[in-house]
């Protein structure tokens, strides 16, 4: 595995550090690196990512949102475990893989896991955001793809993963991705880790009374609107139930007037600890707007919680009668009626539990990916 930036200990994990070249590199005569710090303020001797990257940095912050580049200062062609593989598998590669540099001279199978839409945009990651931003963006949105498509068109062994049907049907009509194979792959858990424990536990920790129903919501910014925290809220205190105690992972507040118990446990990165907090819920709640085939769900079913979902990508996959309710569409009522449905309804935690360990352990989704490697390597 190859990263940008390496966070355990695993001999198998690589930093790519060794192949990267800094944008700019000051001149060690004095008066000379004086001249290009005054030149390169003014706009002059800027390499194409800088300016771009300038271009971005210059829109107000009220029309900013998550933006990324397809070019990068690394060369990964040049790294010994790009060299020395049989297959490139890549995951999210924004703001790490050098599109024109890298994709060009490639000359080994592509298997490529597309986590977001953010390859069929330039630097936005799902339709609704640059939908609402892209007036702010258009100059350099429109310059990135022009990169990525000249860039793909000169790479032609790309295999794609899309984790979902929907995501599936939304790139094969795309024009970077229209003649490429596509394979559906979800994404998997350790089914071992997460699993129902002791609810009690992980109550006397957050300060939740026993007998509250408790709704699980989990993701990384809590004040991230494509989540749908806000309609979450909402919905709840429509149905008047002063039992209901809201417990929310993840980073930030939310402010509301609402007469909704909140509780918050800030953001959880050691999966033992979160299982235990899954467990500790009766339902999980699942208001995305926009996903590909999102991992927490997976994580909260596994802990025996049934779940109320927006149609988002991949829960028409995942959810069924036995393990919860996808909601009719977008809306608050829709999520209220959900909700209504499964607190009134009893789950088994073991059927929800088996369920995901049969479909989506991460052995068995390890082993799809086998297949689709000796797929490629002979064919």
């Amino acid at each position: 595995m190859l990263v940008a930036d390496k966070t355990s200990f695993d001999d198998g994990i690589y930093t790519a550090e060794t192949c990267f070249t800094p944008s700019y590199i000051p001149p060690k005569n004095r008066v000379l690196r004086k001249i290009m710090k005054t030149a390169r303020k003014r706009g002059h001797f800027l390499g194409t990512l800088e300016r771009y990257d300038r271009l971005v940095n210059l829109i107000p912050s009220a029309h900013k949102t998550f933006f990324t580049s397809p070019l990068s200062n690394y060369n990964l062609n040049q790294h010994p475990a790009v060299i020395g593989a049989d297959i490139i598998h890549l995951h999210w590669i924004a703001n790490f893989v050098d599109y024109p540099t890298f994709f060009p001279t490639i000359d080994k199978p592509i298997v490529w896991t597309l986590h977001d839409e953010n390859l069929a945009y330039g630097g936005f990651h799902y339709g609704r955001e640059r939908e609402q931003y892209y007036p702010y963006y258009a100059k350099v949105e429109d310059a990135y793809c022009q990169i990525k498509q000249s860039s793909l068109a000169q790479c032609k062994d790309i295999h794609v993963v899309a984790l979902s049907r929907m995501m599936k049907d939304f790139y094969t009509t795309h024009s970077f991705l229209a003649d490429r194979p596509t394979t559906i792959i979800h994404n998997g858990i350790d089914t071992d880790i997460f699993r129902p424990l002791d609810r009690n536990i992980g109550r006397q920790i957050y300060h939740i009374p026993e007998h509250n129903y408790v709704i699980v919501f989990c993701c990384v910014n809590l004040n991230d609107r494509r989540k749908g925290l806000a309609e979450l809220v909402e919905a709840i205190s429509k149905l008047q139930r002063p039992d209901i105690t809201l417990l929310c992972i993840g980073s930030g507040h939310f402010n509301t007037n609402l007469p909704v118990d909140i509780k918050y446990t800030g953001p959880i990165n050691n999966p033992y600890l979160l299982a235990m907090t899954y467990s500790c819920g009766d339902l999980f709640a699942f208001p995305s707007y926009q996903e590909a085939f999102a991992q927490a769900p997976l994580e909260a079913i596994a802990c025996g919680l049934p779940i109320v979902a927006f149609p988002c990508s991949g829960m028409e996959e995942l959810i069924n009668a036995d393990n919860g309710v996808v909601c009719q569409d977008f809306t608050t009522e829709s999520l209220v009626e959900g909700l209504r449905e499964v607190t009134y309804k009893d789950y088994d935690t073991s059927i929800l539990h088996n369920d995901i360990a049969q479909r989506f352990n991460s052995t068995v989704i390890a082993n799809h990916y086998i297949n689709l490697y000796n797929k490629i390597l002979h064919p």
